[in-house]
């Protein structure tokens, strides 16, 4: 069963990217997939739910590969910034994954309190950015926008470095770093 749940969502993942969320209906993918739409239907009675499923999963090996003892780091700046690349290294090794997480958060419609996606944060990182609001480390904006504004620089990051072409994982470093200090100079309290 979970197989089958795994292959459906590989499909669909790669189907959604390539093809757009929205123009790709349950039945599409069941005649694509050549599953039957009564077996698509049984694991997901709907395209949100496989949608959901997909995000959550992407998101969960996400983090599984960007958080690991980040928390324990104590200062803000240090954890931003590893948070930072670990997540842009992340989304350049996983581009399907990472293109649909991206085309998810950017669609209000789609990620809201009846669909259940929403671009989530481990609670301790929150916990953190309101820590650093409180100390005066970082402007004092809702921490929800300055968990948004951080993601739109690393997709502007990621973008730049995926339309580079030629740039190979051993030199992400050294372009993720300028853009990590653009973010933070746009956060920091002056």
């Amino acid at each position: 069963m979970e197989n089958l749940k795994t292959q459906i969502r590989k499909f669909a993942l790669d189907f959604f990217v390539d093809k757009g969320i929205e123009t790709v209906s349950s039945y599409d993918i069941a005649l694509q997939s050549k599953i039957r739409f009564s077996v698509l239907e049984e694991y997901y009675p709907s395209k949100m739910d496989l949608v959901t499923d997909i995000y959550i999963k992407a998101e969960a090996d996400m983090f599984q590969f960007v958080y690991g003892d980040l928390i324990e780091l104590k200062d803000f700046k240090t954890l931003m910034r590893k948070l930072f690349h670990q997540s842009a290294i992340w989304a350049l090794d996983n581009p399907k994954q990472y293109l649909f997480m991206e085309y998810v958060q950017s669609q209000p419609y789609i990620w809201n309190k009846e669909t259940g996606i929403y671009p989530t944060v481990n609670q301790p990182i929150l916990n953190r950015i309101k820590e650093a609001i409180e100390a005066g480390i970082v402007k004092d904006l809702p921490t929800d926008f300055i968990v948004h504004l951080m993601m739109k620089m690393l997709n502007s990051c990621v973008t730049y470095i995926v339309s580079l072409r030629t740039v190979i994982p051993e030199e992400y470093e050294a372009l993720i770093e300028p853009m990590f200090e653009c973010c933070w100079d746009a956060l920091k309290n002056e």
